[in-house]
């Protein structure tokens, strides 16, 4: 009987996480972030401890992806996706 109820209270407690990881407000924050990401399309340039950086942001996928490329005078090239 004691298994049942452990059995019961497991599945309850797995639907509810399903529920609250699928919630509407959790993938509306989601989609609000990935649209700032996206502002930072463009070339950008600083200069570090490590020399001139380098960093350009693209767009792609239809717009479902962005792509991060870093470049440094000290440092192998980077790629971010």
């Amino acid at each position: 009987m004691k298994r049942q109820y452990f059995v019961l209270a497991s599945l309850l407690l797995a639907a509810v996480a399903v529920h609250a990881a699928s919630s509407k407000s959790e993938h509306t924050n989601d989609a609000a972030a990935f649209s700032r990401l996206k502002t930072l399309a463009g070339e950008w340039e600083a200069d570090t401890a490590m020399g001139k950086a380098h960093l350009s942001y693209e767009v792609i996928a239809g717009g479902t992806a962005l792509v991060e490329k870093e470049t440094a005078e000290k440092m192998p090239a980077m790629l971010t996706r």
